[in-house]
């Protein structure tokens, strides 16, 4: 390794875009265009609704990426069954 008086900086490697991910957040910018207020107020109440049926709501990736929040821990499941399914959910947007 050549001296250059910089420090070392390794590179990082992109870490792939999780296809979920992309699919609830294009369908969130499209539906915030059309009616910031109404989209906004249909996903807090959805939020809402999960967050009181599923005591363990903070397990699933989808509800992270719908709600803008951060896991505490790495979320184990996807998505939750029908009726409640994020990605179901965000096609009525």
């Amino acid at each position: 390794m050549e001296k250059t008086g910089q420090p070392y900086q390794p590179e990082v490697p992109e870490l792939p875009e999780n296809p979920i991910k992309q699919k609830i957040t294009s369908k969130l910018l499209e539906a915030y265009k059309r009616d910031l207020k109404e989209t906004s107020e249909r996903i807090a109440a959805y939020v809402g609704k999960i967050r009181d049926k599923y005591p363990d709501y903070e397990n699933y990736q989808s509800y992270h990426f719908l709600a803008g929040s951060s896991p505490t821990e790495k979320p184990v499941l996807t998505d939750f069954f029908s009726p409640d399914s994020v990605e179901e959910f965000i096609e009525t947007l």
